[in-house]
């Protein structure tokens, strides 16, 4: 098993209309026998950049119950193959629609982790009849771009394409860079897999920060387009999409409710057994029901 596999639970794949296959975890262990109610619509889990599908592997042991939930591997990441178009949320927005076409799936509940969040957030905008609910989880894109983040981003996307051309400093740096964004106990052994396939999905990476420094990366005209239930559930020290500086736009869903986490990107991943508890919650939830803040996992009256 190669190194960027590692990161994979995907054990089935599809041919997209380009031509590339995309690799994917499939997986419907909830019944009546269960005492707990099955959902007729699966559950899509997108995952951050040069992250995989076993971001979810804990989760999806804790709510493999309430029905089907689909984990998929963007392209060049753990079983899928590379895409012939640059990493950017855009692209992945396109995937993702392709993705629940040739699965046939008329409409899915959505949780998306970075530029994952951000590809959700765009393809629930444009396609309201085929999300009934989004969790946005640290997702990019949702605040306003200036000459300083611009430059960030493209410093970024230099670091990886060092990478790519050999840089010894890159494997310490990168180890740095995900204590930063993984910093709890469940997410070690994630975090190390991450860690150990970094030179890997370098190209990758310097794709998706150098698409960040653009236009389109801007995912703020959607979020407003949404018309389905929406969770916030947000790390509470993410070091690059904190969720204070993404709060103006986030206002601007109709219908949205907060969840506060412990750790730094990806907070089923590092809280998984709080964050099944709201997401489980989330979804059971009536429409009608009041949108209310969550702190910790927990609702706040």
């Amino acid at each position: 098993m190669s190194i960027r596999s590692s990161l994979s639970i995907a054990d089935r794949s599809v041919s997209l209309p380009s031509g590339m296959r995309l690799s994917y975890a499939d997986i419907d262990k909830g019944h009546p026998g269960t005492g707990r109610p099955h959902r007729d619509n699966p559950i899509v889990c997108l995952h951050a950049v040069s992250h995989g599908s076993r971001d979810f592997e804990a989760l999806i042991e804790r709510i493999t119950s309430r029905g089907r939930i689909i984990a998929i591997d963007w392209p060049g990441h753990g079983n899928s193959e590379s895409d012939s178009q640059p990493t950017a949320a855009i692209r992945y927005e396109e995937i993702l629609g392709e993705v629940l076409d040739a699965l046939e799936l008329d409409c899915v509940a959505i949780v998306g982790n970075s530029i994952g969040g951000a590809a959700a957030i765009r393809y629930a905008a444009r396609n309201p009849a085929r999300v009934e609910a989004l969790v946005v989880c640290d997702s990019g894109g949702l605040v306003a771009p200036n000459a300083v983040t611009r430059s960030f981003c493209r410093a970024m996307a230099w670091v990886y394409r060092r990478a790519t051309r050999g840089a010894r400093w890159f494997d310490a740096f990168y180890r740095l860079q995900y204590r930063a964004l993984l910093t709890t106990a469940p997410a070690a052994e994630q975090r190390a897999r991450i860690v150990a396939a970094g030179r890997s999905m370098a190209p990758v990476l310097a794709d998706a920060w150098a698409s960040f420094a653009t236009p389109a990366n801007d995912v703020r005209p959607y979020v407003a387009d949404v018309q389905c239930r929406v969770l916030l559930a947000w790390a509470k020290r993410d070091p690059y999409n904190a969720y204070s500086a993404a709060r103006t736009a986030l206002a601007e869903f109709k219908d949205a409710e907060t969840c506060m986490f412990p750790g730094g990107h990806t907070p089923f991943l590092e809280d998984p057994d709080a964050f099944a508890e709201a997401l489980v919650r989330f979804l059971d939830a009536r429409e009608e029901s009041r949108p209310s803040d969550v702190a910790d996992g927990l609702r706040v009256a």
